[in-house]
């Protein structure tokens, strides 16, 4: 079993935040993690075991509003403290792991976070970037009533709560993952205005961009993910010039790591880590 240690920290805005670190002995890089909506960071101890288990350090916390962290859940006061969040998360990585080549990783609302805090932060230090199941663009139409009311309520109420919409039984083809999700004390459907219009303006934006990167990107989705469209993933990778790998699995549902073939996914990563490692370094 993997041994993890905390990693805590409060924000200038009074959050507590809830992480973990677990590493190797000498590791080749980091694998920093920001997970997706509802959910929280222990649901990938697993990924961070097999990425231990080769080489490599693994870090991870529960955004604000989220798992074990402080804050109204499903909630922030803009989108943009959410990037400052980890901005937050990777200080906190460095002072652990002060010479080891960071790799920032975000699934779903996560790889959302994560693409956007990149472009708006090009010259981050960051060695690479790895997202799965982006937030780019929704598989689903959400209700036009509840998208309307939360921009209503963003700009009188930011707090206004509704349900995340999320289908449990599209996040995995597992049927024991769905059941876990269902029973999982830590895991909620809340998403407040601020936040559910935020990802929908970002996404848009996301979808949109077009740029070239500094370092290395593995972009991954599912073929059969239907809560967020491989589209918007494919489709900001061909906009992205440089050092830009998209691979989509095909019949796979959203959270690849997740699904029956999930060892072919791990497989797949390692891979890719093990040939940029040495850029990054």
């Amino acid at each position: 079993m993997t041994d993890y240690s905390s990693l805590n920290w409060t924000s200038p805005d009074g959050i507590d935040f809830v992480g973990y670190h677990g590493t190797p002995s000498r590791p080749k890089a980091v694998v920093a993690l920001v997970h997706g909506i509802g959910e929280h960071a222990e649901r990938y101890k697993h990924l961070g075991a097999f990425l231990i288990e080769h080489g490599y350090a693994f870090a991870a916390f529960d955004l604000r509003g989220h798992g074990r962290s402080g804050g109204k859940r499903g909630h922030t006061p803009t989108y943009n403290t959410l990037m400052d969040d980890v901005e937050q998360f990777l200080t906190k990585v460095r002072a652990f792991y002060p010479t080891t080549p960071i790799f920032l990783y975000g699934h779903s609302m996560g790889g959302n976070i994560v693409l956007n805090y990149y472009t708006h932060h090009p010259d981050a230090d960051l060695k690479g970037i790895i997202t799965t199941g982006a937030f780019v663009k929704l598989a689903f139409e959400p209700s036009a009533f509840m998208v309307a009311l939360g921009r209503f309520m963003r700009n009188i109420l930011p707090g206004f709560t509704q349900s995340n919409q999320l289908v449990l039984e599209h996040i995995s083809r597992s049927p024991e993952v769905v059941e876990a999700y269902k029973n999982d004390k830590l895991v909620h459907n809340k998403v407040t205005a601020t936040l559910g219009i935020g990802m929908i303006e970002t996404a848009k934006n996301l979808y949109n961009y077009k740029g070239d990167t500094k370092i290395p990107m593995l972009i991954m989705h599912g073929g059969a993910d239907k809560l967020t469209s491989p589209k918007g993933s494919r489709k900001f990778a061909e906009n992205m010039s440089g050092d830009v790998t998209y691979k989509e699995w095909p019949g796979l549902f959203h959270e690849i790591h997740n699904e029956p073939e999930k060892q072919e996914v791990f497989d797949y990563l390692l891979d890719w880590l093990n040939k940029h490692v040495s850029v990054a370094s």
